[in-house]
């Protein structure tokens, strides 16, 4: 028998507002081993509030412009700028979960704890907070726009290709994705498969579309198949010299489309169930394990029943699909993984409610 929790608006405001507080104060305590990237946007930030020349050719210096443009309080290090963002976002996250009176204890729980993440992870000066923004607009489209399904979709995807345009260019694959999914997932919604098989075709949709994509752009961009295929290698040597142990290597040596799709399909299992970090060992890594296994739990349960999921939930998923295909991609370490899966906090809400 499912338990159920009930809520309301000044109950939602007083656990956003301890999530807040614990997420900050357990991040400033651990400061340096959530820096990430905050160090560069930061340098940007003050370059260009020392200059005030506004020339923005990367995703660090969009991020160090759309910060100068916020720091109205003329703040200066990591650990402002972390206080900052989370007490903004405090009133943010509160609007998200407001309206939510009535969810599982396990989903519930499981809301707290991608809560807490996003403001150990992502709270800062960091780039994840504009993926985050994003993905806020994405939320407000799909749960509060009254248009048609496909038109929600169209919508979100626009987002996603503004995004790819002034953010992060890779998010045009999640885009485009994201549009054939729709086609594929709004078929196979409509079939009446069990759970298992349901799930089985909807993996092998995502799989099929890997796959004709990387043939396709292989003959007809060649340039940029080269670019996909040896991307994780830069990620590796860039990480190699900072030093990380969450690596995820391929496994099959060769650099031909035939291994590389046999690597990925590795990898998207790897990136579903962490093992690398289960034979890491480390203690530290448990909360991520956690984290992803109860991601993949309340992933599989939704897309097993497709048919059934309401069109918040289905476009959710979608999105969320498109999001993990071309992360296999992207993303070298699970660091990585876990940092930019984090902002997608406000997708997977969706699932919860």
């Amino acid at each position: 028998m499912e338990r159920y929790i009930i809520l309301n608006k000044k109950i939602w405001f007083f656990i956003v507002f301890i999530i807040s507080l614990l997420g900050v104060f357990l991040k400033l305590l651990m400061i340096d081993k959530f820096i990430f990237d905050s160090e560069t946007v930061l340098a940007f930030e003050q370059y260009f509030r020392a200059t005030e020349s506004f020339v923005v050719s990367g995703s660090f210096e969009f991020a160090g412009f759309i910060y100068y443009f916020i720091n109205i309080f003329n703040l200066n290090n990591i650990e402002e700028w972390v206080i900052y963002i989370a007490v903004l976002f405090m009133f943010i996250n509160f609007f998200v979960v407001k309206n939510i009176k009535r969810i599982k204890l396990k989903n519930f729980l499981f809301l707290l704890m991608c809560l807490l993440l996003w403001y150990l992870i992502v709270a800062g000066i960091t780039k994840e907070v504009i993926q985050s923004v994003y993905f806020i607009i994405i939320y407000i489209i799909i749960k509060y726009l009254k248009i048609k399904p496909f038109f929600k979709m169209i919508c979100s995807v626009i987002v996603i290709y503004i995004s790819s345009i002034l953010f992060r260019e890779y998010y045009i694959l999640i885009a485009f994705f994201s549009l054939i999914l729709y086609i594929f997932y709004d078929n196979l919604r409509k079939k009446k498969y069990n759970k298992k098989k349901t799930y089985i075709i909807s993996q092998l949709y995502g799989i099929l579309l890997v796959v004709i994509f990387l043939f396709a752009i292989s003959y007809i961009y060649p340039k940029e198949y080269e670019i996909i295929i040896y991307l994780r290698s830069l990620g590796y040597a860039y990480l190699e010299n900072i030093g990380t142990d969450s690596l995820i290597k391929n496994l099959i040596d060769g650099d031909n489309i035939y291994i590389y799709i046999l690597n990925y399909i590795i990898n998207y299992i790897r990136f579903s169930i962490p093992i690398d970090l289960f034979v890491i060992g480390k203690i530290y890594y448990i909360p991520f394990i956690i984290y992803q296994i109860s991601i993949l739990y309340f992933y599989t349960k939704n897309i097993a029943i497709i048919g059934r999921l309401n069109d918040e939930k289905f476009l959710s998923l979608i999105i969320i699909t498109a999001f993990f295909l071309v992360s296999v991609f992207m993303e070298p370490d699970y660091g990585s993984w876990i940092r930019h899966q984090t902002a997608c906090f406000y997708l997977v809400i969706l699932l919860l409610e």
